[in-house]
């Protein structure tokens, strides 16, 4: 566990916009009294340098119940979360019908493969690394979907299956595919 430190720079309270700048990061908001690692929890990768390792631990100890629940490792699920939310977010930005703001296992797969071709340096790279962590094919993707579907950090529509995310990729074809 990463000990506690003080928040050096502007930091805007996910709940209520508070600047937390010189409170310690195990505290919580004197405006709204919302935890701030709730805060902390939602700042991307890279965005604040001086409490990236803090973020990162925080990330790390919210996915452990969903890495447990996947079979999966912790940063497994972590990357899948991030395809899932980008995927939702293009869904919802490209539907003026409620209904339809759904991701499909394709278009998670597609966040997927974009996602990665960011976060890495090279395919190589990539393909290294996520079969270390146990993704080496869409199925896997989806055996991480379904396992947040089943501990409630997504929804699922009826028609949806784990069996969609079968052959939407490998590693071998991942950066083959155009969208």
């Amino acid at each position: 566990m990463t000990p506690a430190v003080t928040i050096n720079c502007d930091l805007a309270c996910a709940e209520c916009e508070y600047n937390l700048r010189g409170l310690m990061t195990d505290g919580r908001c004197p405006e709204c009294g919302a935890a701030i690692h709730a805060t902390l929890e939602r700042v991307p990768p890279g965005e604040i340098p001086e409490l990236e390792d803090v973020i990162l631990n925080i990330r790390r100890r919210r996915y452990e119940p969903l890495a447990r629940a996947a079979g999966a490792s912790i940063d497994a699920v972590m990357i899948v979360h991030d395809a899932v939310r980008f995927a939702t977010l293009i869904a919802r930005r490209n539907s003026l019908q409620v209904e339809q703001r759904h991701a499909t296992a394709r278009d998670v797969c597609k966040a997927f493969r974009e996602h990665v071709q960011f976060y890495f340096n090279d395919a190589d790279e990539a393909r290294e690394l996520l079969a270390e962590w146990g993704i080496v094919s869409s199925s896997d993707v989806g055996r991480i979907v379904f396992a947040m579907v089943e501990l409630g950090w997504a929804a699922a529509q009826p028609e949806d299956s784990i069996a969609q995310f079968d052959g939407l990729f490998t590693l071998d074809t991942l950066f083959d595919q155009a969208g």
